[in-house]
């Protein structure tokens, strides 16, 4: 049974707002060390619909490295509905959102789009910025972020 979705077809990550704001609010409050995790969903025409955020445990605890545990990444997959496939890993870094050496080298380990958190204070306002990449080429991804009915639209048509 497939699990994982390959990412070198996906053009567009689709996000609601509320998962949106569920990454970014956990990202910060991880502050001194990476987030980490696998998004769950499907890919229609090149959309990666986003209907799971999987949170994991950065093994690595670390502020510029990540890895997931592979007991933990086996229970997240199996958890899945068996309509759902892995779309993509996610990770923050304590910075910018560009991709490391390390992420370049890793995204043909996991062959899905990756989805990079930066994560930077200025002053007492956060501000989270999110940068997608794919397997294959160095081409960024577009990020799209939706409302709960626009996404659940993009679901049915499927």
């Amino acid at each position: 049974m497939k699990r994982v979705a390959s990412g070198s077809n996906v053009t567009t990550l689709v996000f609601t707002r509320h998962q949106v704001k569920y990454l970014t609010e956990k990202t910060v409050s991880m502050r001194g060390r990476e987030s980490c995790g696998l998004l769950s969903g499907r890919v229609v025409a090149g959309y990666a619909l986003v209907e799971g955020v999987h949170f994991a445990t950065n093994v690595c605890e670390s502020a510029d490295e990540f890895a997931i545990a592979p007991i933990e990444y086996l229970a997240i997959v199996k958890s899945l509905r068996e309509d759902l496939f892995v779309v993509g890993v996610f990770h923050s870094h304590c910075g910018d959102a560009r991709p490391s050496k390390a992420d370049v080298e890793s995204i043909t380990l996991m062959p899905v789009v990756w989805l990079i958190l930066g994560n930077t204070a200025a002053g007492i306002a956060e501000r989270v910025s999110l940068n997608a990449i794919a397997p294959c080429d160095s081409g960024a991804r577009q990020v799209l972020v939706c409302d709960e009915d626009e996404l659940a639209v993009g679901l049915t048509t499927a």
